[in-house]
């Protein structure tokens, strides 16, 4: 059984532990690279942090995936969500613990084809 870790949890946007300017009005783009406990490669999955009002002020549209909707912005609540996502995630391959987490967030291979030349 594969199961998969928290490697790293960054933003462009913002130091680790730097909060944004209004934690509870915000959208954060953040990169977490997961992959198997056995070893420290892994995979990168995108998604936004997300507060409400944030979310009914922007553009964005959609039916939520790579979304975490908080109520607040913080670096301790994201990766506690993460680690609950990640714990439900295990399975008997990689690939398949890839696809599931591409559910909720943006896998960097998703959609990805081989070139077959």
């Amino acid at each position: 059984m594969i199961v998969p870790k928290l490697l790293n949890l960054s933003c462009s946007d913002l130091a680790r532990g730097e909060p944004p300017a209004n934690p509870r009005h915000c959208l954060v783009h953040m990169l977490a690279t997961v992959g198997p406990d056995t070893g420290n490669a892994g995979d990168d999955f995108s998604f936004t942090v997300a507060t409400p009002s944030a979310l009914a002020e922007s553009e964005r549209f959609g039916w939520g995936r790579g979304t975490l909707i908080v109520d607040s912005f913080s670096w301790l609540q994201v990766e506690h969500s993460l680690n609950r996502l990640l714990a439900q995630a295990s399975r008997s391959s990689w690939q398949e613990v890839a696809q599931t987490l591409n559910h909720e967030l943006q896998w960097e291979f998703d959609g990805y084809r081989p070139y077959g030349g």
